[in-house]
């Protein structure tokens, strides 16, 4: 597994934002210690410290919102299934966040696209970039006129 401070999507508001959800999935945990099991995270859980999701601010993000508002969030690895941090986290401190009206908090953050559409995204973000880096050059132009 690639250590998560040399992936290009992990930044340091996300390692930050990253920090404190494994901080609630822990919270969560020791809520639930009558009913919870073995910790079955995977190894790239986005509530496991240290690992490329936990340290990706987008995926912080998406888990923030997923937990407070109770949207079901899917593990990286093993896909079609929930994420064993969610549900630790959202059934051991859910009702707290709920309570705390978190949901209202996040409403406006949206959820990023899924991987497998990402390509999408990263392709229409660069060519906005490379049309604003042409106008700017073409403003520069006309200004040294």
């Amino acid at each position: 597994m690639k250590e998560a401070h040399d992936h290009h999507r992990v930044s340091q508001e996300g390692q930050a934002l990253g920090q404190q959800m494994a901080k609630l999935f822990d919270l969560a945990e020791r809520n639930l210690t009558d009913m919870a099991g073995p910790d079955d995270r995977c190894k790239t859980c986005a509530f496991r410290a240290g690992t490329v999701p936990n340290g990706c601010a987008q995926t912080q993000l998406d888990i923030s919102k997923c937990v407070a508002e109770d949207i079901p969030f899917y593990c990286h690895q093993h896909v079609g299934h929930l994420c064993h941090g969610w549900v630790t986290t959202r059934t051991g401190i859910g009702g707290a966040l709920d309570k705390l009206g978190m949901a209202e908090q996040t409403k406006d953050i949206a959820l990023s696209p899924p991987d497998s559409q990402r390509h999408i995204f990263d392709a229409a973000e660069e060519k906005r970039e490379r049309r604003a880096a042409k106008r700017r050059a073409l403003a520069e132009r006309q200004t040294a006129r």
